[in-house]
């Protein structure tokens, strides 16, 4: 009798996303094993019911957010280096969307919950992340900006919602970046003019 297929974990949890992402949550353990190349009892061996095997698929990938955020460290003008941010941005929630949205569909997913179990705090967030670039920009005098937490979550909360709509409407992609990059210019406008119009009110 041929000896059963060793399988790592991150393999059979590739091949269970693969579906799932593809299937939904309806997507069957025996096909999942099939993908993998295994028995479907080799499953339950390390899984016991089919939704920890999901929720340990369809755990979403964390941004490197030093990696997205450096790789506009080289433009000099800084509104045309907060696009380049952004749509770094907008690609990692790209990535995420396909797995995302089966996620919070499963009837027994909670939000809070699952974050606490999956995120232990070492790696900053986008959103973090982008206010400490804000935040640097102000003190260098090259940004007229009060509150760096606010517009980093407009920003992050405008991107995350723009990868949404692609993904439900089916969008071009070259469209979209141009959207986003209006996007970042009119919240860049209204940060540039905020210090003209103070002044023209206290006159």
């Amino acid at each position: 009798m041929a000896r059963p297929r060793q399988i790592q974990d991150e393999e059979l949890l590739a091949a269970a996303r693969k579906l799932f992402v593809r299937d939904g949550i309806g997507a069957p353990t025996r096909a999942i094993a099939a993908e993998a190349g295994i028995s479907e009892g080799v499953i339950f061996q390390r899984f016991p019911t089919k939704a920890d095997l999901f929720f340990a698929a369809m755990i979403p990938p964390a941004p490197d957010v030093e990696a997205l955020l450096d790789r506009a460290s080289a433009i000099g003008d800084p509104c045309e280096q907060l696009e380049e941010m952004a749509l770094a941005m907008l690609g990692h929630f790209r990535e995420l969307m396909p797995i995302l949205l089966p996620l919070v569909t499963h009837p027994s997913f909670q939000a809070h919950g699952f974050m606490e179990r999956h995120h232990d705090g070492s790696n900053p967030t986008l959103e973090g992340g982008l206010c400490l670039h804000l935040e640097r920009e102000r003190s260098r005098g090259r940004i007229e900006l009060e509150d760096p937490a606010a517009a980093a979550q407009l920003l992050v909360e405008a991107l995350h919602t723009r990868a949404l709509h692609e993904r439900l409407e089916g969008g071009d992609a070259e469209r979209s970046d141009e959207r986003v990059r209006a996007m970042v210019r009119a919240l860049w406008s209204g940060l540039a003019a905020a210090k003209g119009s103070n002044e023209g009110e206290t006159k």
